[in-house]
């Protein structure tokens, strides 16, 4: 599955698509992980 990265002020659409998806406990590692890959 591809999801589109939101390229706006605040970058929400990644973590609303975690949250609409999955809930893991550590939710924000993994968004920070991800962004990590994504944006650097």
């Amino acid at each position: 599955m591809y999801v589109q990265p939101s390229y706006g002020e605040g970058k929400n659409s990644l973590k609303l698509w975690l949250l609409a998806n999955y809930t893991p406990e550590n939710l924000e590692e993994v968004k920070d992980e991800i962004y990590d890959i994504v944006y650097h």
